[in-house]
C-alpha cells in the first residue's frame, strides 16, 4: 500500500500532466518537451501501479 508521500508525489505528477495538457489544448499542439514530459509521467505512474510497460505498449 502506498504511503502518504507516494500519494503526494503521484498527485503532483497528475497535476503537472493536467497542466501540460491544458497548455497543449490552448496552443493546439504538444511541443517536444511537453510530449516527453507526459510520456515520462505515464511511465512513472505505470511503474508505480505495477503495470507492465510491455503490455501497455502492445495495446
Amino acid at each position: 500500500m502506498p504511503g502518504q508521500q507516494d500519494l503526494l508525489s503521484e498527485l503532483q505528477l497528475l497535476q503537472l500532466g493536467h497542466s501540460l495538457q491544458q497548455q497543449a489544448q490552448k496552443s493546439g499542439r504538444y511541443d517536444g518537451p511537453a510530449a516527453e514530459a507526459l510520456l515520462g509521467i505515464a511511465d512513472a505512474l505505470e511503474l508505480h501501479h505495477g503495470w507492465d510497460p510491455l503490455l501497455v505498449e502492445a495495446c
